[in-house]
């Protein structure tokens, strides 16, 4: 019989109280490396604001995490590489934060069908 599992919340979840508190430990995180020179809170805010314009100016429902930050790069007038840097800093966080719920992931077979609407593209998903 196929089955249907949302992703998110469903067979994983984050181990932090909402998605968007994962922005401010981001910004904790850049700010610690000395990528930008901006307040955790800071960078938090830009983050959900940027994702707000980018949903704005989508012809779509939903957006891609390369669209959320074309809008960071505008909002800060970054380069291409503090980009990727900031990108990969936030995949990277959000991998860690995820965790299995092992009850709704046993109940996977070869027939389900995993939905989304995350903007995380197939390839973080796959990890």
């Amino acid at each position: 019989m196929t089955r249907s599992f949302d992703l998110f919340d469903t067979l994983l979840i984050r181990d932090i109280y909402q998605p968007k508190d994962l922005f401010y430990f981001v910004g904790a995180r850049l700010n610690k490396v000395k990528t930008i020179g901006i307040s955790a809170q800071e960078f938090q805010r830009i983050r959900i604001n940027a994702e707000e314009t980018a949903r704005k100016f989508s012809k779509y429902e939903e957006v891609t995490f390369n669209e959320i930050y074309e809008q960071i790069k505008k909002l800060m007038n970054i380069s291409d590489d503090i980009i990727e840097c900031l990108k990969k800093i936030e995949l990277d966080m959000e991998e860690k934060s995820l965790r299995v719920i092992e009850e709704n992931f046993n109940k996977l077979n070869g027939d389900s069908i995993l939905i989304s609407d995350i903007y995380h593209d197939e390839s973080f998903v796959k990890n």
